[in-house]
């Protein structure tokens, strides 16, 4: 799934919606965490809760050479939070403002968007800034003023994004 391979950090989604253990390890499955996020989720969680389970106290102490499973799998059950769409839907947000933050570091950052468009199995959601998708608006009279309204669809996608996550978060905090 993860063609352009981008790998973040656990740091980086934390502040972006609320995590469950589900979504670590969804984004370790496909490929956006390493392995480190899951033991950094269980510092987070130890500090946070005065009662953690047994099974986050083992994750917090696995040292760099000890696989993180079965036991995430157990925390991910334990949990019983895990819903992949969901999941999937964080991490299309997430890729996507890391790829419009940098765009610095791409060539052309709107085929980085139809990677991610085609990786996260075509969503509609974000169609209005894939160029090939985006062909349902009228033409503006130059490529420059489609291209900008394409960025402009992107930017209020992340700023929709963005205000719906937050409110996930102070939900959930």
């Amino acid at each position: 799934m993860n063609s352009l391979n981008i790998l973040l950090s656990y740091s980086y989604i934390y502040n972006l919606f609320p995590i469950t253990w589900g979504d670590i390890l969804f984004g370790i499955h496909e490929g956006f965490l390493d392995f480190k996020a899951a033991v950094e989720h269980s510092y987070n969680i130890i500090e946070k809760e005065e009662n953690s389970s047994q099974r986050v106290l083992d994750m917090a102490f696995l040292h760099g050479n000890e696989s993180i499973y079965p036991l995430i799998d157990e925390l991910v059950e334990e949990e019983n939070k895990y819903d992949e769409k969901h999941a999937k839907e964080k991490y299309l947000y997430a890729v996507l403002k890391w790829v419009y933050k940098n765009q610095s570091t791409f060539l052309e950052p709107l085929e980085a968007v139809e990677c991610i468009y085609a990786d996260f199995g075509y969503p509609e959601i974000i169609s209005k800034f894939v160029r090939y998708a985006s062909n349902n608006e009228p033409d503006l009279g130059s490529r420059e003023l489609n291209i900008k309204r394409i960025y402009n669809n992107w930017e209020k996608y992340l700023e929709t994004e963005k205000i719906k996550w937050k409110k996930e978060m102070n939900i959930k905090f």
